[in-house]
């Protein structure tokens, strides 16, 4: 490979390898190989740079800010300096779902700890006479613990391997099921380090949770060998910490549930969402060209009007119009620029607002499907050495003319010197979230046709068609290479396609914390089962004198189901607390929903009693089947 030569194909440049990168390295994204930026100087450039030891991004951007002020090109003044790590640059927009992910992750592992330490105490309970004996006959505590912690290892072991089996099928089943556009899905494996931080837990969660049943059960026992009181009721401060238990798993599974919930909702939002264009039927082709062929405007507009006129009269295609902006590509994609209004009292970069601005042909707005709502569109009388026009969306005239008209009037980026850097504007139009689908962009529409100076980067074209987009798409390639066989389609997408890609993060997040919450859901309920089974069967003789003393088996069921229903009332409010408590943790991650969501925490509170119900059916026909006859003769 090395001294092998590459010839790139849109600038006619040939290279030397001189090197190969390891595998694994991908930045910027998807990037294939790695040329000197000078022949490409001219484009927009993100620097990266190492920090000194103990520096920050924060300060490394605020020294950035102060050169620029230093400077006396009015240029550089204007500018802004952001420094982001490159971490949070490569994981992106994902970041916080992976976090949040591994949150429940967390608050599952200890829903199951909670479950694993409440039935070794009720074990442990179970055994106080066989352990009382052994204290009596001379076995120190220490020894006692040594085994029950023994015996609380080896389950935790257990655990451990047959949850690193399941892992396995549940990673395969993650990556053969998660939908293709989702980023970096190639790269989700189950590691040796995943692996060795499982069973560090594992075995911390063994010392942890299994400590407190071993000591609370080796200690001092005498009363548990005196006649009669095997039967007697257990200590209070053991059930009090086993109620304590079975609320907190009940609490952390509220938490996991409605944030299940709550991603839920923010999703069918996000789905419904008006998103100001029409994605049906419209796709978004990328071109690719020799940049010394197309080295200007003039070539660039010869070429578009050569191909556009082709593409209308293909099969099926209804309408199409050049634009320099892929949908959704976010704060790092496409041009934003400093705006000052006509009547400004001060007309300068302190006082100018920030506007997203898109280049784009006449008939983009049809063929997007954005209806106009005051003026008129670009049109093909509007030329070069025309008056400049531009467009702008409903927020800009909020931004800029609050409450006022805002036909014929002006803006200027940056400082204007003269009369020619002001632009009319000709129509209004809705607000889209064609750049940032969560949010729509105050967007200023400048004509290919007037903003000349960028017209070189407009490489993508909007095509509608009558039907589905994907079958015409070959026809595009076919007629842009018969054109010109130096130009090809680079890539293609459906604005459905995009759409999709968008949505496939939110969806999948949302289905991994509904497995979580599912799970948590029936951890819990299988805790609060084996709680209230335990609690009818040492409480056998209790109930049997009820019954004798005349109390109904309905009255047995009730007292078994009030025992239940008052663990999961106090889960749940526990639960809403700590969910409203870190409830800004979320807000990142939901649109259109709060952590307060009045449905949603209505919804899971519903779900939980009723698992609390459910969970107290069996335990309470225990309770009403108990014969005073037949325990009274066991004592």
């Amino acid at each position: 490979m090395l001294g092998r030569t590459l010839t790139l194909h849109e600038r006619a440049l040939t290279y030397t390898v001189v090197g190969v990168a390891p595998p694994g390295l991908e930045y910027p994204s998807g990037a294939e190989f790695w040329v000197p930026l000078r022949p490409f100087a001219q484009l927009e450039a993100v620097p990266l740079g190492r920090l000194a030891a103990g520096a920050t991004p924060a300060q490394a951007a605020a020294e950035l800010r102060a050169s620029f002020q230093r400077d006396a090109s009015v240029t550089w003044r204007d500018l802004r300096a952001v420094a982001t790590p490159l971490r949070d640059v490569v994981i992106g927009n994902v970041g916080p779902a992976l976090r949040l992910l591994t949150a429940a992750a967390a608050l599952l592992l200890l829903i199951g700890c909670f479950n694993v330490a409440n039935l070794l105490l009720a074990r442990a309970s179970g055994r106080m006479h066989e352990i009382a004996v052994r204290r009596a006959l001379g076995a120190r505590q220490g020894r006692i613990v040594r085994q029950l912690l023994t015996e609380s290892g080896l389950l935790a072991l257990a655990g451990g391997l047959l949850g690193t089996v399941f892992a396995g099928v549940m990673v395969n089943g993650l990556v053969a099921l998660a939908p293709p556009e989702l980023p970096r899905l190639e790269e989700i494996r189950l590691a040796s380090l995943p692996l060795q931080w499982a069973a560090g837990i594992s075995v911390a969660a063994a010392l942890m949770f299994g400590l407190v049943p071993a000591l609370l059960a080796s200690a001092s026992v005498a009363s548990a060998i005196r006649p009669g009181d095997r039967s007697a009721t257990e200590s209070m401060p053991r059930r009090r910490l086993q109620d304590a238990l079975i609320v907190l798993q009940i609490g952390l599974a509220i938490v996991v549930l409605a944030t299940a919930g709550l991603l839920g909702r923010s999703l069918l939002h996000l789905q419904r969402v008006d998103m100001g264009f029409t994605a049906e039927r419209v796709a978004i082709v990328e071109l690719a060209w020799p940049d010394a062929k197309y080295d200007s405007p003039d070539k660039v507009r010869g070429f578009y009007e050569r191909l556009l006129p082709r593409l209308e009269v293909l099969p099926g295609v209804v309408s199409v119009a050049p634009t320099h902006l892929m949908p959704f590509e976010g704060a790092t994609g496409g041009i934003d620029g400093r705006f000052v209004a006509d009547g400004t009292a001060t007309m300068d970069a302190a006082t100018a607002q920030m506007l997203s601005m898109e280049i784009v042909g006449t008939g983009y707005f049809g063929t997007l499907g954005i209806p106009l709502l005051r003026g008129r569109a670009f049109t093909d009388a509007d030329r070069e050495h025309t008056s400049r026009v531009i467009v702008v969306s409903e927020a800009v005239t909020r931004v800029m003319w609050p409450g006022g008209e805002p036909l014929g009037r002006r803006l200027a980026m940056g400082q204007p010197q003269g009369p020619e850097d002001w632009w009319t504007v000709i129509g209004v139009v809705p607000d889209t979230r064609y750049r940032e689908m969560r949010e729509p962009t105050p967007t200023v529409y400048l004509s290919t046709s007037q903003f000349i100076s960028q017209f070189v980067s407009v490489r993508r074209i909007a095509i509608r068609t009558a039907g589905e987009p994907a079958a015409v798409l070959p026809l595009v390639r076919h007629a842009v290479q018969e054109m010109d066989p130096d130009t090809f389609v680079a890539s293609a997408h459906t604005m459905e396609g995009l759409l999709g890609r968008e949505l496939a993060q939110p969806r999948l997040s949302t289905a991994l914390l509904g497995v979580f919450g599912v799970g948590a859901l029936v951890l819990a309920g299988v805790g609060l089962y084996a709680m209230l089974a335990y609690f009818v069967r040492r409480r056998t003789r209790e109930l049997a004198i009820r019954h004798a003393l005349g109390a109904t088996p309905f009255r047995l069921r009730v007292l078994v189901m009030h025992q239940a229903l008052t663990l999961a009332g106090t889960g749940v409010l526990f639960g809403v607390a700590a969910l409203l408590a870190g409830g800004q943790l979320l807000e990142s991650l939901l649109f259109e929903a709060g952590p307060a969501d009045p449905t949603t925490l209505a919804a899971v509170a519903s779900i939980v009693v009723t698992v609390a119900l459910a969970a107290s059916y069996c335990p309470a026909r225990r309770a009403m089947r108990a014969d005073p006859a037949v325990v009274l003769r066991q004592e």
